[in-house]
């Protein structure tokens, strides 16, 4: 039925969607949402640390090992953490879950990078088929 919070798409209510959406917003009972934690960025005290994801993203090499890759990953997360537990919308994050927010949204940040196909693996693939 339109309108109803079982609906979806097009025939949904205006209202009806924007309380969902609001709700991914809210911390689950467990304390953690992962669009919660995004949301934050938006905050004025996490812009520096806003800065230094986008300037990591944009310069990190592509022609990295995922090893070489994964290390410089984890060594920038292991600097960058402390500085997001300072920033007001972070504050009070429990650091384990603040670094395992912040890995996920660097990770993504780098997916296409990361998970590119290697032409090693494409003639290894060939060569199976």
């Amino acid at each position: 039925e339109p309108g109803s919070s079982s609906s979806c798409g097009v025939n949904g209510d205006a209202e009806t969607e924007e309380k969902s959406a609001e709700a991914s917003l809210v911390p689950r009972e467990s304390g953690y949402s992962y669009a919660h934690f995004v949301e934050r960025f938006k905050h004025p005290s996490a812009q520096a640390v806003v800065n230094e994801i986008r300037d990591f993203v944009n310069d990190f090499p592509a022609n990295l090992s995922r090893l070489a890759a994964s290390r410089r990953i984890q060594g920038f997360l292991k600097q960058l953490t402390p500085k997001l537990l300072q920033a007001d919308a972070f504050s009070s994050e429990d650091g384990e879950v603040a670094g395992e927010g912040l890995e996920k949204f660097v990770v993504l940040k780098l997916y296409k990078l990361l998970f590119r196909h290697d032409p090693a693996d494409i003639r290894e693939d060939e060569r199976a088929e």
